[in-house]
């Protein structure tokens, strides 16, 4: 297509100069005030260390904010249109899946919705006080493009659980997603996975710990420098907002850093962002999201899980972002060593909020890399791509050959007798009285082995 056409461009090769540690030395004590710490400057507050003090930030923050009555103000048409906006994004979202949910071996429950059935999948993470239902005009478009898109909760966000002991980790929310992918049998290929800021910070982390797994790699919005808040917590996570409109004109009032961010446009994804709560007869409006967020991370570590990744990388940006600028861009491309390829493209007349400003340059920038590189995504046998070969699922043990030919052997079939007769008490269990409970652990005769036996002679 001519959208994709020298659309990438090659950074030059990575230097020691071009390190994360090298930039924070080569920096001026005061450029690295400004950027390092943006929450101590503009709201006289420490860093947030750990989840505790990342709620009081976002509860002293948001409270004064509101308390400046200073938001700006809306058109009757704007919010007209930006009402609108919501409706359509909720309609689009039926019969899609909008309320699936997977529970995963970490011991969470991940809400996911899916676009399309290809068996070419791309896997999309959103960014910090987002929620998977951002994605349903990019992800509906890509599917329409053959792939099967699935667009994840991330832990404390959206409907899927929060952390009970507060891991929010690049790593722990990785392994959300390898389970994930384990549980809905999609390794059977490797996966396009999309990631927007803190989407993309567990993105790289997770083509680091499980290269077998990832064939291209989208990292949107994603430096190893910049504010060393941008993702330890929402200004707004522990916030009570009178109505949905206020809680969209604190997100869009010029405190974040950010210029021109319009009204219409955040409402469209507030339905997924923000919900309802009742307090004290009183209806109020929170973000989706854990109050007690705090985004754990390194930047140092990330730079190691992108130089570790071996699959194709695009890093894109808006050309206009206040958040990742193209020199930061093209640092995370240089130190993506051990990749397929690394490429670097700025995005025109877009911000750092690529959803809102241009969604369609932001899938032709998506596609461009998959149909660039479609073969990473095919695999010559299928079949052979069980998670234990995958090494994301171990390989029974059995202490002697004996007790592994037992478990293992071939079962003898039921005849016809015990099919009837198995068939006959299922008539039976129908026909009678019951609750829930009293059928809830019930097998039949015909199933007597551990479901993980079938799966593992399949």
């Amino acid at each position: 297509m001519s959208w994709a056409k020298g659309m990438f461009e090659k950074p030059k090769r990575r230097t020691s100069r071009g390190s994360v540690a090298a930039h924070e030395t080569n920096r001026s004590s005061v450029t690295r005030r400004k950027q390092d710490t943006l929450t101590e400057l503009r709201w006289h507050l420490d860093l947030p260390t750990d989840s505790k003090s990342s709620y009081e930030a976002s509860l002293h923050i948001s409270r004064a904010v509101l308390a400046e009555n200073k938001l700006g103000t809306v058109s009757k048409e704007e919010w007209e249109e930006g009402r609108e906006n919501a409706r359509k994004a909720e309609s689009a979202t039926k019969g899609l899946g909008s309320m699936k949910m997977q529970e995963v071996k970490t011991g969470l429950r991940l809400r996911y919705m899916v676009w399309g059935e290809d068996e070419r999948v791309i896997l999309l993470l959103h960014n910090l006080g987002d929620a998977a239902g951002v994605f349903t005009g990019l992800a509906s478009n890509l599917a329409s493009r053959s792939y099967k898109v699935i667009a994840l909760d991330l832990r404390g966000h959206g409907d899927s659980s929060p952390s009970a002991d507060r891991q929010y980790t690049p790593q722990a929310i990785a392994a959300d997603v390898e389970s994930f992918i384990t549980e809905q049998d999609l390794y059977v290929r490797p996966i396009a996975l999309v990631g927007i800021g803190v989407g993309a910070a567990v993105a790289a982390s997770f083509a680091a710990q499980y290269p077998q797994l990832v064939g291209a790699l989208v990292l949107a919005e994603f430096g190893f420098t910049g504010p060393a808040d941008r993702w330890l917590y929402h200004p707004g996570q522990a916030a009570k907002f009178s109505s949905m409109e206020e809680a969209t004109q604190f997100m869009c009032s010029g405190h974040w850093g950010h210029v021109g961010r319009r009204v219409p446009l955040v409402m469209k994804h507030q339905p997924f962002r923000c919900r309802h709560v009742d307090q004290g007869g009183t209806t109020l409006v929170e973000m989706k999201m854990d109050p007690y967020w705090f985004f754990d991370y390194s930047s140092a570590e990330l730079e190691r899980a992108v130089a570790s990744a071996t699959c194709h990388i695009l890093v894109l940006h808006g050309e206009d972002s206040h958040m990742v600028s193209r020199c930061q861009a093209e640092a995370v491309a240089q130190s993506a060593t051990s990749a397929k390829s690394a490429d670097v493209y700025s995005i025109p007349k877009c911000g750092h909020y690529l959803l809102e400003d241009s969604p369609l340059k932001f899938r032709n920038a998506i596609l461009g890399l998959l149909l660039k590189y479609d073969d990473a995504l095919l695999v010559p046998n299928k079949a052979a791509r069980t998670p234990e070969m995958l090494g994301i699922r171990a390989l029974p043990q059995y202490p002697t050959i004996e007790e592994a030919i037992k478990a293992l052997a071939p079962r003898k079939m039921p005849s016809d007798e015990v099919v009837e007769a198995e068939l006959a008490l299922l008539r039976a269990d129908d026909e009678a009285d019951s609750d829930d409970d009293q059928y809830a652990n019930k097998r039949t005769g015909l199933i007597k082995e551990d479901p993980e036996y079938f799966g593992f002679v399949g």
